[in-house]
């Protein structure tokens, strides 16, 4: 037998209670592996609603809305054009700066009244997400 101390269950509590108020670690591990251009399929729940897609690097997000911004035409275009684009250099002078968001595009809305209504870019708060899963919804 060891002679340290066991934990009360106040420190276990408190514990628990700073863990589960922390985003997951594995979801950490899963946004590691989508770096330049990789990508995983992910599906997500969040607050109740499932979200299904491919998850990018926030670089890649970036992009893909930068994109869609440039096909469009409205009075304040630029300055949206402008906007992705310092985005875009500020990623790029600190990719790795610590994640707060996960990053994904085609997504589908799973269980919602706008369910299967297609969304082209969507960002999530990490520590938002309920529960995940690597892989797809159809």
């Amino acid at each position: 037998m060891s002679d340290s101390k066991m934990p009360s269950s106040d420190e276990i509590l408190k514990g628990y209670a700073e863990m589960i108020n922390q985003p997951d670690p594995r979801l950490y591990d899963a946004l590691a592996t989508v770096h330049g251009n990789h990508s995983t399929p992910i599906t997500v729940s969040v607050s109740g609603v499932i979200y299904s897609g491919i998850m990018v690097s926030e670089r890649v997000w970036l992009e893909e809305n930068l994109k869609l911004i440039q096909k469009t035409d409205f009075e304040y275009k630029q300055s949206h054009v402008d906007y992705y684009n310092d985005l875009i250099s500020e990623y790029d002078a600190n990719p790795h700066r610590p994640a707060i968001a996960l990053h994904m595009k085609d997504v589908k809305i799973i269980s919602h009244p706008t369910a299967d209504m297609p969304i082209f870019l969507w960002r999530i708060r990490i520590d938002r997400v309920d529960a995940f899963n690597i892989g797809r919804m159809p």
